[in-house]
């Protein structure tokens, strides 16, 4: 039985409750999604829906990305622009919030800052999961304040 998009009962279990609609999946497979747990999409020079339609059908249902790239060159807006993409795709797009740009201090030449504060902004974001890698590993090894 489906309820919301959710398989909730499977067999026996599901005989006894009541279905707006019934379909016999006899001889068929049911599996989950594959999940990506660690992506950078702009890695693969394709856009977030390009990405998408090369491999949801191959059984990826679920990404979890940083576009620490696309924010190193194009901050806060390439930010945005990736979450809007990631709310209008199929695939389970879940962004995690650029720590490091640039991705160490220092030592990356980029094109745009994404401060603190415009992190910030997006923690309650739905398809925000948390703060992406700390790239910065000079800070890290030297116990100092990263990026």
């Amino acid at each position: 039985m489906i309820d919301e998009g959710y398989i909730v009962a499977l067999g026996a279990e599901a005989e006894h409750l009541q279905a707006e609609r019934i379909v016999d999946c006899k001889g068929q497979i049911a599996v989950p999604g594959f999940i990506d747990g660690h992506m950078h999409v702009e890695t693969s020079t394709m856009t977030p829906f390009e990405f998408e339609r090369t491999t949801l059908p191959l059984g990826t249902t679920s990404i979890v990305c940083d576009p620490h790239e696309l924010v190193n060159v194009v901050g806060k807006e390439g930010f945005e622009w990736f979450l809007r993409c990631s709310e209008m795709t199929h695939q389970n797009m879940f962004v995690q919030v650029s720590s490091c740009v640039p991705a160490v201090s220092g030592l990356d030449i980029n094109g745009s800052d994404f401060t603190l504060d415009e992190m910030k902004a997006y923690l309650d974001h739905p398809h925000v999961l948390g703060l992406a890698e700390v790239m910065d590993y000079p800070s890290v090894l030297k116990a100092t304040q990263p990026c």
